[in-house]
């Protein structure tokens, strides 16, 4: 019994040493790339009504007019740069670009009124839904969301481009969805 809780012990030990002691990936560059989100980043920010990437209507049959369009920044940089979303726009105006106090506002009038879920969809929001004007991205691999709202049903396909501003450099994108 001693010899095996030492041996569990050990192993546990050596788990934590070999994972600190793996070196991280040098960032030589700067650079962002804007595509769309995943369905698992999406299901990945929180539980039915409190993950504010899903719809209503998507949590609720029939619960919601509206559609989202959700986009990811991927940050990778070796120090910290400012950022700034220049301009975006969907082709067709069937869906518009919501920053973080717009998206917040948004769901101030949705969904639950269960108190937890409206922090937790809240606090969702403040950590990781790109907010509008310069922010500063710390240095590593840093995740934005960018969030689109149109009227359900969105058209079949939706084409949205933009400009993120990266330091002085300015990195154009074109998105298709879906």
């Amino acid at each position: 019994m001693r010899l095996s809780l030492f041996i569990v012990s050990v192993l546990i030990a050596f788990s934590f040493t070999a994972c600190s002691s793996v070196p991280q990936e040098k960032i030589t560059s700067p650079s962002v790339t804007i595509r769309l989100a995943t369905k698992n980043e999406i299901e990945m920010q929180g539980w039915l009504e409190g993950n504010p990437y899903r719809t209503p209507g998507d949590i609720v049959l029939g619960g919601g007019s509206e559609d989202f369009v959700v986009l990811v920044a991927d940050f990778a940089l070796p120090q910290a740069e400012i950022a700034s979303l220049v301009y975006t726009k969907a082709e067709d105006d069937s869906v518009h670009f919501y920053d973080r106090d717009a998206f917040l506002n948004w769901w101030s009038t949705k969904g639950s009124k269960d108190i937890k879920e409206i922090r937790s969809r809240e606090r969702t929001i403040q950590l990781n839904c790109l907010p509008s004007g310069d922010i500063k991205v710390p240095a590593g691999r840093h995740k934005y969301f960018i969030v689109f709202i149109g009227k359900d049903p969105l058209p079949k396909t939706i084409e949205i481009k933009g400009q993120m501003l990266l330091g002085n450099d300015g990195v154009d994108f074109d998105v298709k969805w879906p």
